[in-house]
């Protein structure tokens, strides 16, 4: 029996030493996860405006154009659950802050768990921003484990092609390579992927994002809910398609206004915003996110 498991050990060894080479070579590969939460942890308590949210708010919310301490908070698919975690953790640290700026729209007011849409995620905030909701020893502790997402990763980093948000938490976009007029579906494919979810992930997270605001509410700190700039595509294909998600995200922000005191900014249908500033349907590029910011920071000055 002894001379059996010596056997299969040895038999393993190469596996287990590349799969944990794998291991560690994608954990000393840069990340915006890690970058934010040592930023976090080093300067928050110097923070006066923090950004919390999705891509949204990653690539279309830039600290540099406000004149106060700003930090940008956000990453790709970040949901009000890891909003709140992320509040929680630094929010004790943060003694000058008075103003948190929360992306809440139809991109993050009805996703699923990411458990369920982006699993390696998990990973990522259970690793680099030490949220405990999943064991270490879990598929969530370890990034190997998630083969696609990994392969992908490793491949950018060979590449040369690993995206890095700047020193206050920004990760700009290139603007649109080609003027997407005759592309009728343009819009829909992002709106779908938004709005095409079960309901029941819509009353979770708004329960959660009431959370938030009750939270600092109670903190005497402000909170503004942004709804970032989206193409005319993407809302034409939100009121023809769905109407009940639109409703719902109206009553939500209403509903935060009046019982959180929440001050609500829509600029999803703002005019000045043209086919240039953006990256795809519903993305800012680095230019008009950098238009945006000025245009937000003057209006809650």
């Amino acid at each position: 029996m002894r001379k059996f498991i010596l056997h299969t050990l040895l038999y393993l060894l190469p596996v287990i030493l590349l799969v944990g080479s794998a291991e560690i070579t994608l954990r000393t590969i840069p990340n915006n996860y890690r970058q934010k939460y040592q930023w976090m942890s080093s300067h928050s308590g110097d923070l006066e405006v923090l950004m919390l949210g999705n891509s949204h708010g990653l690539f279309g919310l830039r600290p540099d154009q406000f004149t106060q301490p700003t930090y940008n908070l956000c990453n790709v698919s970040q949901i009000f659950e890891y909003d709140e975690y992320l509040l929680n953790r630094f929010l004790p640290q943060c003694s000058h802050l008075h103003t948190v700026i929360l992306v809440c729209d139809h991109s993050n007011l009805f996703d699923p768990p990411l458990e369920e849409s982006e699993a390696y995620r998990c990973t990522y905030y259970r690793l680099y921003m030490d949220y405990p909701k999943h064991s270490l020893l879990s598929s969530y502790g370890f990034e190997v484990s998630h083969i696609k997402a990994s392969g992908e990763k490793l491949t950018q980093w060979i590449q040369g092609r690993n995206e890095s948000c700047d020193s206050l938490g920004f990760l700009p976009q290139e603007g649109l390579q080609r003027f997407p007029e005759e592309d009728a579906d343009w819009g829909t494919v992002s709106a779908r992927q938004h709005c095409e979810q079960d309901t029941l992930y819509a009353y979770a997270n708004r329960e959660k994002l009431f959370q938030i605001a009750a939270h600092l509410q109670q903190e005497g700190i402000r909170l503004i809910l942004v709804q970032t700039p989206v193409t005319e595509a993407y809302t034409r294909a939100i009121q023809a398609n769905w109407s009940w998600n639109d409703r719902f995200l109206r009553q939500t922000l209403e509903t935060c206004h009046t019982r959180y005191d929440a001050i609500i900014e829509d600029f999803s249908t703002a005019p000045r915003f043209q086919a240039q500033d953006f990256s795809d349907a519903d993305h800012l590029s680095a230019q008009g996110a950098q238009k945006f910011s000025h245009y937000l920071s003057h209006a809650l000055q």
